[in-house]
């Protein structure tokens, strides 16, 4: 078996600055467009040589496996364009590929090249990094091609191993985080080989208790169970499908979302939706562009968000009573999109492996509402809220700041004018001293709303407004 290429397509240019696209008409059917969506932008802020891999959302920042610079990056969503923080310490060619977040805000990555499985501590940056078997008892194996990666239902950190056809364990509340490397003879992996021979596992996802695998042959996903480990992996064939190679797979709308990664042609498939208590169950839908589907995420809007082949970023509801894909271009022809993610502002995150950069694609707009009946020198509410462009439903993952600025008014207002949303909302008290019409400014997370103008009544305890006497002739 050949090990999958995390490069994919070969190509290596490095892009200089940021991009921006629009959605992209790519057919007619099954098609929609979503205006509110604003363009594409990516960001070089990661060094030369930069080849980013997955990427993950923890503790308010997006982390980037970094397999150029052998290292771990770290992004603010709220300042992308500056220098990001790189991890030292992982051991010189490793490659790290796949990343999960763990229980302790700890994170877990692993190393391709090394067939090692490695844990970053970002409160000491402490590197440990755990030698992988072969087979189930046997040695070490440095070409065992360690791939995905995920905190499973059952607390510990599962992987698989795409060359040896295994998937493994680690008890992240037990292993040695101490640095260094931790041989094997430690006992601190478990390997199991049951069902999945010639499989090449790739990635995973947890769903309704288990643990549920794509894989580069065979045309099925495997379905784990970590709660009796030793009955294996039961292979699930896909549907309607042709000698996929399936990568990308996340839960989302209560089905498991599966991406083909090889191109099925005009109408074909390219995502499969499964239902994990009836995995016979499935439903197919295709592409516009014909494009195969590289990985699949579950965004903060409940959508499931994809990179595609051709460098395009994908969407579809799952929620919609015929779910269609949607796509969108970055604008920029040297574009091998990679991983994509939620991030902690609920917007689309995803690594551009042929530019060497990541971008993002917002999908959140702050509304603002004012009530009616406003009386001068009576305290009344604003409300702003992050709203996701794609349902309506609100940003619960924005936790940030928000400031109001008067944008028009014959006086300025009373109160604070910023505050801290919470789960997506800020409440604001003001009051306006004088009579008049206002006008009031939002901002936020990346974006801002003016509220249409509205009236402020005279009251009793308001201040006149100031008026200039008009001369008399004598």
């Amino acid at each position: 078996m050949v090990a999958f290429d995390q490069r994919r397509d070969g190509r290596s240019a490095r892009g200089t600055g940021s991009r921006k696209g629009r959605p992209r008409r790519v057919g007619v059917e099954a098609l929609e467009t979503r205006e509110l969506l604003s363009g594409i932008t990516e960001f070089s802020s990661l060094p030369t040589g930069a080849g980013p891999q997955q990427v993950v959302s923890t503790d308010g920042y997006l982390w980037i496996a970094e397999y150029g610079l052998n290292a771990l990056a770290r992004v603010s969503p709220s300042t992308p364009s500056a220098p990001v923080q790189i991890s030292q310490g992982i051991s010189s060619g490793a490659g790290p590929t796949g990343m999960t977040a763990g229980p302790n805000g700890e994170l877990w990555f692993t190393e391709q090249n090394l067939g090692q499985i490695g844990v970053y501590n970002p409160a000491n940056g402490v590197v440990t990094e755990y030698q992988l078997p072969g087979t189930p008892g046997g040695t070490a194996d440095q070409n065992s091609t360690p791939f995905g990666i995920v905190l499973g239902p059952d607390g510990n950190i599962w992987f698989t191993e795409q060359r040896d056809n295994l998937i493994g364990m680690i008890n992240p509340m037990t292993a040695p985080q101490t640095g260094g490397v931790i041989p094997l003879s430690s006992g601190v992996v478990t390997v199991y080989s049951a069902g999945l021979a010639g499989t090449g596992p790739t990635e995973l996802a947890s769903a309704g208790g288990k643990l549920w695998i794509t894989e580069l042959n065979g045309n099925s996903i495997g379905e784990f169970d970590p709660s009796n480990p030793g009955a294996g992996v039961t292979q699930v064939a896909l549907v309607g499908t042709s000698s996929p190679q399936t990568l990308g797979i996340t839960f989302a709308g209560g089905n498991l979302w599966v991406g083909e990664r090889t191109p099925q042609g005009a109408g074909k498939t390219a995502l499969v939706s499964i239902n994990p208590a009836n995995p016979s169950q499935q439903a197919q839908y295709a592409v516009p562009s014909s494009s195969g589907v590289f990985n699949v995420a579950t965004g903060g809007d409940g959508n499931v968000w994809f990179t595609e082949s051709n460098g395009n970023i994908g969407m579809i509801n799952p929620s919609d009573a015929s779910p269609a894909a949607v796509e969108f271009a970055t604008g920029n022809p040297n574009s091998t999109t990679n991983w994509i993610a939620a991030g902690p502002d609920g917007n689309v995150w995803f690594t551009d492996q042929g530019t060497g950069q990541f971008g993002t694609l917002p999908i959140t707009q702050l509304v603002a509402s004012v009530p009616s009946g406003i009386s001068a020198g009576t305290p009344f509410s604003l409300t702003v809220r992050d709203q996701y462009t794609t349902t309506g439903g609100t940003n619960t993952l924005f936790n940030g700041p928000v400031t109001l600025t008067l944008a028009a008014g014959p006086a300025p207002l009373g109160g604070s004018l910023s505050a801290n949303a919470v789960g997506g909302v800020a409440t604001f008290t003001l009051t306006a001293s004088q009579a008049g019409t206002y006008a009031i400014q939002a901002s936020g997370n990346g974006s801002s709303v003016q509220t249409p103008a509205f009236g402020v009544a005279g009251g009793a305890g308001s201040t006149p407004t100031p008026t200039t006497p008009t001369p008399t002739t004598p």
